[in-house]
């Protein structure tokens, strides 16, 4: 088990290579079912795609930011994808550069430029794709890589992380490559940093460190055939680990962290010699079983057993037109009984059956994005819910969503729109329907996506960017909302109002604003909440407190040393008076860890 471990990185981005000489795109293949629209998955099972997938945390260090070891199943995925034994395993620590295979170049007084495509995995185990020019005859200068959506990401939506934003929003991406250093640096859509070198014996980069959107980071050490061994975070200023993750290879893969965790791996042989992922055992989660069938190169899993009698068993279809699709998946159902939902595809839709007499139609249109699902009682439709996705520089983004009848009478409609800079970013929300209670009417929805017969909740929604800080203010038709500042260039709230003036596109506010209630948020040197504020007083900024009638503070005290640096071991409550002189607690929490 040993030697079939140490080409995991290599064996998997050989096989990119092979695969780019014959294919445009492996995100194709590799990208749809958990960059697509969240609803469209049911039992774990794409029905734009018909794969089985699955995300499984293995191990959560406690840490300000938690540090995660994760594995992802999918059943498209090649023996030669899912290197650890049919999953995949950590694909952001690797990287693979290729050129385009069909050669595609241009040239102009600068020098000629070739096409090439950059492969990065995400944590959860998308494979994306970066598309760039090359200067081929000034190969010294900085190259921008970026995701295309409508090119080489067919299928991505803004919705696959829950939270439609610029902050979740994998358009907003930018990988860098320097000639000079032979590295690469991905800045991500949230914030964070990602840092990848040339391997020194392997033709592969490996990531190195990463900076979180908190600031705190992240370096991870590789042994020399490739092996991810070492995982730690620190703090920003690298003087203090906040947590770790070591890594050990022998007949399996034992993994043990820095709060006492563990975790082991264990393979076996299938009939055609190929090692798979039998068991999972975990110190502070249910062990786990896996059963496989290999065909045609493709680990389908068959059955997870979980302990109490739990399972998942999955049915694939054998004929060519359906390969590695999804046939049923079958649960425990009652004490003693089972229960099952099936699967049968479309050109354009799937069907699916159960649990019981639940009867859905998932439509899809030519860029693998949902666009509706029909729900049937007594095999008669009776509601349907729509979604419309849009083109060029909205390519990947959610425009409307709607409820209708079986007549095609619409009685719920939500429509976005976003900002002209290509970010993703909502500049307006509107949301029409019986909300409130007062009667359904049928809405009327014009070619432009305006209901014409109902006033609607409107939210707007503006951006800014700051020397010290940036954000964002949500508001209603009448400018009363919430405005929201962050540390600049990480994720860390420091301050939010609710406004009645606000500026939207500016972080200055002041006593004309409306402030109605101030938010303030502080931190320590390891990105650990310490300190929330909340008060009533007009003014921006904390010291000037003079107008607060009432004040109520939140003191946290993070544990310092390991393990569980950064949990909060005391949690007190206090009510503060006007003259800020005295202090009443109201509620105090102490938090004990084992280790």
């Amino acid at each position: 088990m040993k030697n079939c471990l140490l080409g995991l990185a290599l064996s998997f981005f050989c096989f990119f290579q092979n695969v780019v000489a014959n294919e445009s795109s492996l995100s194709n293949t590799y990208l749809g079912s958990r960059e697509g629209d969240p609803a469209s998955l049911v039992e774990n099972v794409s029905t734009v795609h018909g794969d089985y997938t699955e995300v499984e945390v293995d191990l959560t260090v406690t840490t300000p930011d938690s540090l995660v070891l994760s594995r992802f199943y999918s059943s498209r995925d090649p023996i030669q994808t899912a290197t650890l034994g049919g999953w995949r395993f950590n694909p952001h620590s690797f990287l693979s550069i290729c050129k385009d295979p069909k050669g595609k170049s241009y040239t102009t007084a600068e020098g000629k430029f070739e096409r090439a495509y950059i492969y990065v995995g995400n944590p959860d185990g998308t494979i994306l794709t970066y598309v760039g020019w090359q200067n081929v005859s000034n190969p010294s200068k900085r190259i921008l890589f970026k995701i295309d959506p409508e090119g080489e990401a067919v299928g991505l939506a803004n919705t696959a992380k829950g939270n439609i934003s610029l902050w979740t929003n994998l358009k907003n991406n930018e990988l860098y490559f320097n000639p000079q250093t032979d590295s690469f640096e991905l800045l991500l859509c949230s914030e964070g940093t990602r840092f990848y070198a040339k391997h020194p014996s392997l033709d592969l980069y490996f990531i190195t460190q990463e900076i979180l959107p908190s600031g705190n980071k992240i370096f991870y050490e590789f042994d020399e055939k490739g092996q991810l061994s070492f995982i730690k975070e620190t703090n920003n200023s690298e003087k203090k680990v906040l947590g770790w993750i070591k890594l050990s290879y022998g007949n399996g893969i034992y993994i043990e962290t820095s709060d006492g965790k563990t975790a082991e791996y264990h393979f076996e042989k299938d009939r055609s010699g190929i090692q798979l992922l039998t068991e999972v055992q975990r110190s502070d989660k249910p062990n786990v079983h896996y059963q496989y069938q290999v065909i045609n190169n493709h680990a389908l899993l068959l059955k997870k057993t979980l302990p109490e009698g739990r399972f998942v068993q999955v049915d694939y279809y054998t004929d060519k037109v359906n390969q590695h699709k999804v046939k049923s998946v079958t649960t425990p159902s009652g004490k003693d009984g089972m229960t099952s939902v099936h699967f049968s595809y479309g050109d354009d839709y799937t069907e699916v059956d159960g649990p019981g007499d639940h009867k859905a139609v998932y439509r899809f249109n030519e860029d693998f994005q949902l666009t509706a699902i029909e729900q049937y009682s007594d095999e008669s439709l009776y509601r349907i819910h729509k979604k419309s996705w849009g083109t060029k520089s909205d390519a990947g983004n959610l425009i409307s969503t709607s409820v209708e009848d079986s007549g095609g009478n619409i009685f719920y409609y939500k429509h976005f729109t976003y900002d002209s800079k290509d970010k993703g970013t909502i500049v307006e929300e509107r949301e029409y329907g019986d909300v409130i209670g007062i009667g359904s009417t049928p809405l009327n929805v014009d070619e432009e996506g305006l209901v014409t017969n109902q006033d609607g909740h409107i939210k707007n929604y503006s951006h800014f960017s700051g020397k010290n800080t940036h954000g964002f203010f949500q508001m209603d038709a009448k400018g009363t909302g919430v405005k929201y500042w962050y540390k600049k260039g990480t994720n860390l709230l420091l301050k939010k109002f609710i406004l009645t003036k606000g500026s939207p596109d500016s972080e200055d506010e002041d006593y004309r604003s409306g402030i109605k209630e101030r938010h303030f948020y502080m931190y320590n040197e390891d990105a650990a909440l310490t300190q929330v504020i909340v008060d009533d007083g007009t003014e921006t900024t904390l010291k000037d407190d003079y107008t607060a009638t009432e004040r109520t503070v939140t003191r946290i005290s993070p544990k310092q040393e390991l393990p569980n640096v950064g949990a909060p071991e005391i949690v007190e409550q206090k009510y503060t008076t006007m003259d800020r002189k005295s202090e009443f607690l109201l509620k105090r929490t102490v938090n004990q860890f084992d280790g």
